[in-house]
């Protein structure tokens, strides 16, 4: 099985003026993160999408 979620660079290499977006986007980063280590050993593989601009 698999999970994709959609973040951002911007959890990542946070830019000014834009709390609320980098704070949302590290949050689906770190999300993912301990998703992935979780249900590794059940062979399901949880990845974060970035959008690259």
């Amino acid at each position: 099985m698999k999970c994709a979620n959609i973040s951002s660079v911007s959890g990542f290499r946070p830019q000014p003026n834009n709390i609320a977006y980098v704070a949302a986007k590290h949050g689906v980063v770190g999300m993912t993160k301990v998703a992935a280590m979780e249900n590794g050993p059940f062979n399901i593989r949880v990845n974060s999408l970035l959008q690259v601009q």
